[in-house]
């Protein structure tokens, strides 16, 4: 899209005209594509509907007759043609009868849809189910999955990588999925366009998977959704992520930097609530906590993290029932790998007071005292040497 915004061409933002000084802006040209895509969305207005009886669309869809030229019917291509891209890439003539619009397209043996096939299309449960499976069909060309049919959203799929390469090599795949948008409004799955749309900023603008793309999405892709809502969220993503803010022609700029301002705006105030329900919540915990029985009391402790001190066993530090004292040892003696520590359970050798019971792989045992007033450390036992520091005798006088 060449030039300057014009809101007659998009109609996005047409009801905020006035808040924006137009500039250099040029009188619509109906062949351009951004004034049929205006075209397209206004329900195509003034157009004539054709005085035949035949809806062939509709017929394709119900399996009754093949695609033209040289085609199949609907249950053979959903059937026989997923996952082979080679043909789907290849083949040109059946692009236009699984996504028939209202405007010729380069078959010629395709009829454009009319408002009776419209409301028959919809009308016939087992010619939409059809129509959804030609629409994962497409996607999984495209290396998409649907997620969820209610909403629409779609993910990358298992092969995307591949699929990726393919379509920023092609660029008449860039047509292809014009055209389905389109196709996805005109028979009542509207709530489909958005999440695709978006899914290709993302690719394009984001992750800059799909370069080749991004003249597409910006240019067509996001003009085709009809919900003017949706439409007005998509160009503001475009233009939080766009590089160069300054060339942005897909809306107005100030408009969309004081938009996008005030949703900055919006997001602290919200993550400043959010901090203070969560203290809010930490400070309700510490009470019942403190109030509550020795059940609700560990479950406090550990929910929030903190260090508590256990006055009866007189060890400080605590955490997770384990002194601090005793885990460093621990840590220390895993890594040498000669020992492996048990729980920390009743003593069957006698051995009283709060203390870390462990052996050896050789089944050797030992004892390792919480206060560190030990009779030599359970190192010692394995290795036969002592680490204990002696005492300095005193010097004699």
């Amino acid at each position: 899209m060449a030039g300057e915004w014009d809101p007659e061409w998009n109609s996005t933002w047409e009801d905020e005209a006035a808040l924006r000084e137009r500039r250099g802006t040029v009188s619509p040209d109906w062949g351009s594509p951004r004034a049929d895509l205006c075209n397209y969305r206004r329900g195509y207005p003034g157009k004539v509907e054709p005085d035949s009886e035949e809806m062939p669309n509709l017929q394709f869809y119900q399996n009754q007759c093949p695609f033209k030229p040289n085609g199949l019917r609907i249950e053979a291509v959903l059937k026989e043609w997923r996952g082979d891209y080679a043909r789907l890439e290849q083949n040109h003539s059946y692009i236009q009868w699984l996504f028939p619009l209202r405007e010729k397209g380069v078959n010629p043996y395709a009829v454009p849809l009319t408002l009776r096939e419209i409301k028959a299309l919809r009308a016939d449960p087992d010619a939409m189910k059809r129509f959804c499976k030609a629409y994962r069909l497409m996607l999984d060309f495209y290396g998409i999955e649907l997620r969820d049919e209610d909403s629409g959203e779609v993910a990358r799929a298992p092969n995307y990588k591949e699929r990726f390469s393919n379509l920023n090599r092609r660029g008449h795949n860039n047509l292809r999925i014009t055209r389905i948008l389109k196709c996805l409004g005109e028979l009542g799955y509207g709530r489909f366009q958005a999440p695709l749309v978006r899914f290709f900023l993302e690719e394009t603008l984001v992750h800059k998977e799909l370069p080749n793309v991004r003249h597409s999405a910006l240019d067509y892709f996001m003009f085709t959704v009809r919900d003017r809502e949706q439409r007005k969220e998509l160009v503001l993503f475009a233009w939080e992520h766009f590089p160069d803010k300054g060339r942005f022609i897909w809306g107005p700029r100030d408009l969309l930097r004081r938009r996008a301002e005030r949703g900055s705006e919006n997001h602290g105030a919200t993550n400043v609530g959010q901090e203070r329900e969560q203290v809010a919540r930490v400070a309700v915990g510490k009470e019942a906590g403190s109030h509550g029985n020795l059940a609700s009391d560990r479950k406090g402790r550990e929910h929030y993290g903190k260090e508590t001190r256990d006055k009866d066993e007189g060890i400080r530090g605590r955490r997770n029932g384990e002194s601090l004292d005793v885990k460093d040892e621990r840590d220390r003696e895993q890594k040498k790998g000669k020992i492996e520590f048990l729980e920390c359970l009743p003593c069957t050798g006698g051995k009283r007071g709060k203390h870390l019971h462990k052996k050896d792989i050789g089944g050797q045992e030992g004892h390792l005292s919480v206060k560190g007033g030990r009779e030599g450390s359970f190192r010692d036992r394995l290795t036969g040497k002592s680490t204990a520091k002696k005492k300095q005798k005193k010097p004699w006088r």
